[in-house]
């Protein structure tokens, strides 16, 4: 037997193959909310398993916590979120007795790689949570974070990640990283100009920045997520100095940050201002690249 709880209330999923979930009476699976897209996930069986996928939604579907990016296979008591709603899986029947694992055993299938990291984050987001209405906020950190996904998968990454206000991208290298860098380079750019779009399209009566950190190093690379469900974040020091280099631009008064782990692959890049910080969480300083967004594209026009 195999049904969802949803409010209290059980719909059975052994009637047909598969289920729509949204907003809309058009849904087999109808959640009335307004953080619900019209057409938001879809439920369905294969070989004997059942599988969500979420059809392009606003505000994301998730599973135990997690975001879900594509199709995950899902387990008896897994819990699903859709906009304020949770959905409980039953996938059989289960004794008292029987103890029912919470969290699916993790996946591990990783390799260390040269990677370069991207850091995109929304300057002075609890500023702006105040001054802004929360729905409207809301709507444009969504739309913020899919874009700049969408824009990081156009320049080649491996993989991207929202998390909170912040998106983090990931290019994994083979032997000469130069093209991807540029890439890389390209996307950050990009990412400034969307968001400033963004802005513009939700009406933000207030200003709305990013920061931005390049690292490229070393760092474990694939599958490190739990059960069905695949996480592709990246593991080690160089994701951390990614993350530290994106704050260091409110100290040095810029819009970017890049390591010259990365200058050193793309060597107009240290034609850039030169600084040399203590980052947050090392001893030794790192020697780092800086400029506005405009002051970089018209680099990057002159040079190539």
């Amino acid at each position: 037997m195999a049904y969802l709880l949803v409010q209290s209330s059980r719909k059975m999923l052994d009637d047909k193959t598969e289920w729509t979930i949204g907003r809309t009476t058009a849904n087999d699976i109808q959640l009335p909310d307004q953080l619900v897209s019209r057409t938001h996930a879809k439920l369905f069986w294969q070989a004997d398993h059942l599988y969500l996928i979420d059809l392009g939604s606003r505000n994301g579907t998730f599973v135990n916590g997690r975001r879900v990016s594509k199709q995950v296979s899902l387990r008896h008591q897994d819990t699903i979120e859709i906009g304020t709603s949770r959905l409980q899986v039953c996938l059989e029947e289960v004794s008292e007795t029987q103890t029912v694992s919470q969290e699916p055993p993790t996946e591990v299938n990783i390799l260390e790689r040269l990677t370069t990291i991207l850091v995109v984050d929304i300057r002075g987001y609890c500023e702006l949570s105040q001054k802004i209405p929360a729905y409207q906020l809301a709507g444009f950190i969504s739309d913020w974070s899919m874009r700049c996904g969408l824009t990081a998968e156009r320049y080649g990454a491996f993989s991207h990640k929202s998390i909170g206000d912040s998106v983090m991208a990931t290019w994994v290298h083979n032997n000469k990283a130069v093209p991807d860098l540029l890439n890389v380079i390209h996307c950050m750019l990009d990412c400034a100009s969307i968001t400033k779009d963004l802005a513009l399209h939700h009406g933000m009566e207030h200003k709305v920045l990013i920061g931005s950190g390049i690292n490229t190093g070393r760092a474990m690379v694939g599958n490190n997520g739990s059960g069905g469900i695949q996480d592709f974040s990246p593991l080690g020091d160089a994701v951390n100095a990614a993350f530290r280099y994106e704050g260091a631009t409110r100290q040095v008064g810029c819009d970017l940050l890049i390591g010259s782990s990365t200058a050193d692959q793309v060597p107009f890049i240290k034609r850039l201002q030169k600084h040399q910080l203590v980052i947050k969480g090392y001893n030794d300083p790192h020697i780092l690249y800086g400029s506005s967004y405009e002051e970089l594209r018209g680099l990057i026009n002159s040079f190539i």
